[in-house]
């Protein structure tokens, strides 16, 4: 079965394309980045935010109050919650203030976490990925680092430089750090916890 896929549109540059034909959310700022190519998205869901960085003539689909206890994001997340989807590509999230980075961070291991055992992830700009899949498949030349939220079993086989065979690994530990990949690899994540992944040059 196909997992369904959504994207959201955050407000920082990124490298990594927009894919046109997914279901999309944009977050507020989010809009001053595609507003030219609006008209070339399918599936637009939802225009999210408290028009505090948009400065576009288009209004917020969802507009939110300005004085709240949660970010845009956090509260757009919920319609993935509310809904069936189990792959969320995050695209303009990483970079600027970096407590919001941190705390948007923060919000996508919240998500994740919440999902127990049914398997989800979320990929930030292409560098950073957020899962509670017992297997990921991966190919990446470059290094990288894997950190677990919750005591773990981790294998880690395939073109890496440091391969793992059901280590142990503690919450937030540093086992995990700068391993290199040199193109397809492996992660078995044996309790199902929420694994975090950083990908580097």
């Amino acid at each position: 079965m196909t997992s369904k896929i959504i994207q959201f549109i955050g407000p920082m540059d990124s490298n990594t394309p927009i894919d046109y034909e997914l279901d999309t959310i944009i977050i507020d700022g989010g809009l001053n980045r595609v507003y030219d190519t609006l008209s070339s998205f399918k599936k637009i869901k939802n225009i999210i935010g408290d028009n505090d960085s948009n400065i576009t003539e288009t209004s917020m689909t969802t507009k939110l109050p300005r004085d709240k206890d949660e970010s845009d994001l956090e509260y757009a997340l919920k319609i993935v919650n509310e809904n069936q989807y189990s792959n969320v590509r995050l695209n303009g999230f990483l970079g600027g203030r970096k407590d919001h980075e941190f705390a948007n961070i923060l919000t996508i291991i919240g998500i994740v976490k919440s999902k127990g055992p049914h398997p989800f992830r979320m990929y930030v700009d292409s560098q950073i990925l957020i899962t509670n899949q017992t297997f990921e498949k991966l190919n990446h030349h470059g290094v990288f680092s894997v950190f677990s939220i919750d005591n773990n079993i981790l294998t880690i086989s395939g073109k890496v430089k440091y391969p793992l065979l059901k280590k142990c690994i503690r919450p937030l530990s540093s086992h995990g750090i700068s391993n290199e990949a040199h193109g397809k690899f492996e992660i078995t994540n044996t309790n199902h916890t929420t694994l975090v992944i950083f990908f580097n040059e």
